[in-house]
């Protein structure tokens, strides 16, 4: 815009020049008029010239000067057409990345599940447990399946935040089962609590020993509850005439699962035990003999001489 109004001007100088120069051509071909008029004549045609020329840049002064905002505003708004632009590309070829990263994170991840979902399948199937004193787990089976199938075969006790505490909780009443009349030898509390650290430090990737330790939880606290609900004797075994159950009283699995979304595992035992008020006067009086004999001496029988039948043994009054 600029450029045009600048040639028309010029070209307006040109054809004035142009006059000026015919002007001064006619001197040599017309009469001279008077010195007086032909200085009049020429002051006024410089003065017109002037006025002119004056008047012409004035012009384009104020018309370089208005187009400058215009100049800027159409600048800036081709910038901001183009940086709009790029960040539109950014932006289409972040969310192309992202959704790329998020794909193959989603299938890093199925296959990470899928693994572990394996080799979980896989312990429940052989039915047999190579870190448990009692490695066969044929009766057993049944619950550690419908536990882990809740969990859709995952991990329960491994790979969280909350690990080492709820696998700590559940030491912890394995080592107590002597509370309630079990051995906590039958449990493998010692052998799993000296596994823990080892375990709670397996790469994410070493599914083989992640289900091996997780199921191991699972398998060993599943038995300790059914042991404490309804004992470690099998009536039929010692040929006790009693008509078993047909279907079970209570869902072992599903309480284990709740309890850990809960964070009330240690209050397990309460739910599960025998509620029978027989029960609990046998377990309150196991808790007293067993403080008894932890104040009393050992006793040991001494016989210096013969006891003829209706005598008295000198130590009789040590088992009072």
């Amino acid at each position: 815009m600029i450029i045009t109004e600048m040639g028309v001007c010029c070209m307006q100088l040109s054809i004035l020049a142009k006059k000026v120069c015919m002007l001064d051509s006619r001197k040599l071909f017309f009469s001279q008029k008077s010195d007086l008029k032909n200085r009049i004549r020429l002051d006024a045609q410089g003065a017109s010239f002037k006025k002119f020329t004056t008047f012409t840049l004035s012009w384009l002064l104020m018309f370089f000067f208005l187009s400058l905002p215009a100049q800027v505003l159409f600048a800036e708004g081709i910038i901001k057409q183009t940086a709009s632009r790029v960040t539109e590309d950014i932006s289409r070829h972040k969310v192309g990345l992202d959704s790329h990263a998020a794909s193959v994170a989603t299938e890093i991840i199925a296959n990470e599940n899928a693994s572990v979902a394996n080799e979980i399948t896989s312990i429940i199937t052989t039915k047999y447990h190579p870190y448990l004193v009692l490695s066969n787990f044929i009766n057993r089976t049944e619950d550690l399946d419908a536990l882990y199938k809740v969990a859709n075969y995952q991990l329960l006790w491994l790979g969280n935040a909350q690990a080492k505490k709820n696998i700590v909780e559940v030491l912890n009443l394995l080592n107590d089962a002597s509370v309630s009349g079990l051995d906590a030898l039958n449990y493998d509390a010692y052998t799993l609590h000296q596994k823990l650290e080892p375990a709670l430090k397996l790469a994410p990737d070493n599914y083989r020993l992640l289900a091996l330790y997780d199921t191991a939880i699972s398998l060993s606290l599943l038995r300790f509850l059914h042991d404490l609900h309804y004992g470690r004797v099998n009536p039929q075994g010692i040929n006790y005439k009693v008509k078993l159950r047909e279907k079970k009283l209570i869902d072992l699995p599903s309480m284990i699962k709740d309890s850990l979304a809960l964070g009330t595992i240690k209050q397990l035992p309460l739910l599960v035990e025998p509620k029978l008020q027989q029960y609990q006067k046998l377990k309150s009086a196991l808790a007293t003999y067993r403080l008894l004999a932890r104040k009393s001496p050992p006793f040991q029988l001494r016989i210096e001489k013969s006891i003829n039948p209706g005598g008295n043994l000198p130590q009789a009054e040590e088992l009072r």
